[in-house]
């Protein structure tokens, strides 16, 4: 009878050491649309992953949430989004987060882009639905993120801007921007905190990618791991104190 308490105890410190290490995953997404047109009808698609909180419309200096988390231990998250401005402009970002079930995860991946013809942008969703990453480098601006790079990335056209901002770990808030180059298309609340010159500062430079891997030897551990595998070892360690003071008591 006791050893088989001392293993049920064994098991509930293992399952809650498992559960700290590898159940936690989630994307907290943020889309703020600074101009003065709605971000409206989105396509939503999931390769990986999936999400308790679906993107919607985002009218004018409105910003909306999306939540994707991993279904499985260690399957990250993967997919995509567009939205329709305008009349003729659509805009799409795509993103690949691995799980952290292995201590050397590949970097964060995310990419944006606009046309102007929905069959176009369709066909760049399907592809990348299809092919993956590989369909997002040859049609979009796309940056993979690490520790010590830079975690912005920005897609403009003639009439917008649409970037990101994307930390590394697995545990985390992207914020996805869309903002007008022209003063005069900036929504009301929006407009009196930003000036002409302003806008045109956050204009990114021309660049494309960024990072091929080379997190894996930069970063080897992600700091949640670290985090998580000291609070699971206290955990086991508190369980196991616990479990012999009750011996003890009873004996």
């Amino acid at each position: 009878m006791q050893l088989n308490f001392e293993f049920r105890i064994i098991c509930i410190a293992f399952y809650v050491f498992v559960f700290i290490i590898f159940c936690k995953f989630y994307i907290h997404w943020q889309i703020t649309n600074y101009c003065t047109w709605r971000l409206t009808d989105p396509t939503y698609k999931l390769k990986k992953g999936t999400s308790t909180e679906e993107p919607s419309n985002v009218g004018p200096s409105t910003t909306e949430a999306i939540f994707t988390k991993q279904t499985d231990i260690g399957s990250g998250t993967e997919g995509l989004v567009f939205w329709e401005l305008l009349s003729d402009k659509y805009c799409l970002i795509f993103w690949r987060v691995e799980g952290n079930q292995e201590a050397k995860r590949d970097p964060n991946m995310l990419a944006v882009g606009c046309r102007t013809d929905r069959s176009e942008i369709v066909a760049i969703a399907d592809g990348i639905m299809s092919i993956g990453e590989d369909e997002a480098k040859d049609n979009l601006v796309y940056k993979y993120f690490c520790a010590s790079q830079s975690t912005t990335v920005q897609h403009c056209d003639g009439d917008l801007c649409i970037q990101g901002i994307m930390p590394a770990s697995d545990q985390i808030t992207v914020k996805v921007d869309v903002f007008p180059r022209k003063l005069e298309h900036w929504a009301d609340y929006s407009k009196s905190y930003v000036s002409q010159a302003q806008i045109n500062d956050m204009v990114l430079p021309d660049h494309d990618t960024s990072g091929d891997g080379a997190c894996h030897s930069e970063n080897p551990l992600d700091m949640g791991l670290i985090i998580g595998l000291c609070i699971g070892a206290f955990v086991i360690v508190l369980i196991c104190c616990c479990c012999c003071c009750f011996l003890c008591c009873c004996k």
